[in-house]
């Protein structure tokens, strides 16, 4: 305003104004100190703009810790396999910042009159790797893009018929909803309810400081045992609820209030899908406590390795209870054994899977959800995907050494290889980690070894399904491995994948087959893992996403072991073996199969029928051997 009446007073007849300023030079004074007053004002403000901007070009241009050289960076990761970020997530972000960036520059030399002079190479360097990337994961950015464009025309098959209006009505006071369902403790209910109010006036729910860790805490404890009754009641009255209750044992839905509508109508929509009809043993979460509830499958074990029997053995201890046969039936209960799962599976799995033990919380909040909703959700048909992707390339990921008998063709004692694919169970949790629970669902006694392993999956992951899925498997792997073997899973006299691995670790500063730089190199990677079988999975993730693409990314070393452990596809093996790096391994791993083969086929000649057939059995195990 003062800048305009300065301008105004300029700008007046130099004949009105000289006349006006003889008659009073007082006002020709006042003008020209407005006029300076304004001036320095506005130069001020214009350094301090000039500053701040050369402050913000500093913090993205220049130096390793700026903005663009961060995204360098994190572009660098995604490529190695490192990133757990998804292509369709991170690329658009990066693009965007690249344009953003010139865009800026540009704005600079139009102000300036001369470009940024302190710019670098960041940004060319960003562009070459930002299209190289581009051009490698289209087809994911592809259908990405086609996907939001159905959604945003309305054709998206999940929102689809979803009345949102008549939606809101339906879930309003979900949480009143669930809990007047699940007829859960009076005293309990109204500090649930006080504690919930409190956590809801709190600037995000899920602070990792000790007074609102300590409220979650116990708004978790009840909301298990809500959770616990509503399931049984769920089940004995055919599977009705109200669609909150339903919301709430899928996804870990409780409060419309802690959602947007928009999460609230992708539960629902997701919610009838159908579940889809994958090969492998993939169960919703409800369905697998269904299996518990039924005795279909036995129950798991807690974080202490302790079973339903020996729990309820030491909760019994003076009634002399000696086998699971000897359990009162009253004690015996599906309503135990579900009761039983949730506490010990169920309960730590929604937990560890949200990857931060300090702000966990079990019920699905916006706070939670830090990429869009749709993005994240896990299908059955999703893990199926990333589930055949892995045993495309690591075919003996769940084989296991068993004892086949058959007593009508005299067979008492054969060791044979068999794949058993452990459970996937999707449980009610949003965050970034698998977490492999049992390599074995039975461990003592007949068929344990032949029972099927227990890896529990959120039902949204917050990062690449695959790199999380390799992560649990290498887990699964290194476990079974060290349950089968027992006291000598360590003993390099009998080679396993745990045994030649543990050697590995514990002396590759003295092999003579590593550089020094390379140990070096090794020594630091092994800092950031807290145990051997962490060193392992990240070993055994580079094996799978870029050795078997013939991208040498692990050491001799461990090439040679894995080679021998974890061999590839025949069609991958056969591709690979052309390159120096494999050439030998191959040949070695070929001679040895081939000479089992041999072996197995002059010892199964005797358990041929007349027709030259062996028993599917043992015809499978002799397969396995050919090379």
């Amino acid at each position: 305003a003062e800048f305009h009446f300065i301008r105004k007073i300029l700008s007046v007849n130099p004949k009105i104004s000289q006349a006006l300023f003889e008659a009073d030079p007082s006002l020709l004074q006042s003008a020209a100190e407005s006029y300076v007053k304004t001036y320095r004002e506005l130069f001020e403000l214009l350094s301090k703009e000039t500053y701040e901007l050369s402050e913000m070009m500093t913090t993205m241009f220049v130096g390793e810790n700026a903005l663009m050289e961060k995204f360098n960076l994190t572009l660098d990761l995604f490529n190695t396999g490192y990133s757990t970020i998804p292509s369709t997530v991170l690329l658009p972000i990066t693009e965007w910042s690249l344009k953003k960036s010139k865009s800026l520059l540009e704005e600079y030399k139009q102000i300036f009159g001369t470009p940024y002079a302190s710019l670098g190479n960041c940004l060319d360097k960003l562009e070459s790797k930002q299209t190289e990337l581009t051009s490698k994961y289209g087809h994911e950015l592809n259908a990405q893009k086609n996907k939001e464009e159905a959604i945003a025309l309305g054709n998206d098959p999940i929102r689809a018929g979803i009345d949102t209006k008549a939606l809101k009505v339906e879930l309003l006071n979900s949480a009143s909803q669930i809990l007047n369902y699940s007829q859960a403790d009076p005293e309990a209910v109204k500090e649930f309810s006080t504690l919930m109010v409190k956590l809801k006036s709190f600037k995000n729910p899920l602070d990792p400081e000790p007074d609102n860790r300590k409220i979650r805490r116990t708004i978790a404890k009840t909301y298990w045992e809500v959770y616990k009754k509503s399931f049984t009641k769920w089940l004995q009255s055919g599977k009705q609820a109200p669609k909150a209750v339903e919301l709430m044992l899928r996804y870990g839905y409780f409060d419309e209030t802690l959602l947007d509508d928009g999460h609230i109508v992708e539960l629902v929509g997701r919610l009838y899908q159908p579940g889809g009809n994958p090969s492998a043993p993939i169960h919703h979460g409800t369905d697998w406590l269904e299996k518990i509830f039924s005795r279909e499958v036995p129950t798991s074990v807690d974080e202490l390795g302790q079973t339903f029997f020996e729990k309820l053995k030491m909760d019994l201890k003076d009634s002399g209870i000696k086998s699971e046969k000897d359990i009162p039936p009253d004690y015996d209960t599906g309503e135990a054994r579900l009761a039983s799962e949730i506490s010990s599976m169920y309960e730590p799995n929604v937990r560890l899977t949200s990857g931060n033990i300090a702000s966990h919380f079990p019920i699905l909040t916006k706070y939670h959800i830090t990429i869009p909703l749709e993005k994240c959700f896990v299908s059955k048909d999703d893990v199926e995907k990333a589930l055949q992707y892995i045993l495309s390339v690591d075919y003996t990921a769940f084989n296991r050494e068993v004892i086949y008998r058959n007593e009508e063709l005299g067979i008492k004692n054969e060791f044979i290889q068999r794949s058993i694919i452990p459970d996937f169970i999707l449980v009610p949790s949003i965050g970034p980690k698998i977490m492999m629970w049992q390599d074995l669902s039975i461990f003592r006694g007949a068929g344990s070894k032949e029972s099927r392993g227990r890896i529990c999956i959120p039902h949204f992951v917050t990062g690449d399904l695959k790199t999380f899925m390799l992560e649990a498997i290498a887990a699964f792997r290194w476990e079974l491995c060290k349950n089968i073997l027992g006291p000598d899973w360590n003993n390099v006299g009998i080679p396993s994948i745990t045994a030649d691995y543990t050697d590995y670790v514990q002396f590759y500063k003295k092999s003579k087959d590593l550089s020094p730089e390379l140990k070096e190199k090794i020594s630091s990677e092994f800092k950031r893992f807290r145990t051997d079988r962490d060193k392992f999975a990240y070993d055994y993730s580079l094996w799978i996403r870029y050795e078997a693409e013939g991208v040498q990314r692990v050491n001799r070393v461990v090439r040679s072991i894995f080679y021998r452990h974890i061999p590839f596809h025949k069609n991958i093996r056969e591709k690979v073996s052309t390159q120096p790096a494999y050439a030998e391994l191959h040949n070695r791993f070929k001679n040895i199969r081939t000479r089992q083969h041999k072996e197995f086929e002059n010892k199964y000649k005797k358990y041929m029928d007349a027709s030259g057939n062996l028993p599917k059995e043992l015809y499978e195990n002799l397969t396995f051997y050919e090379v």
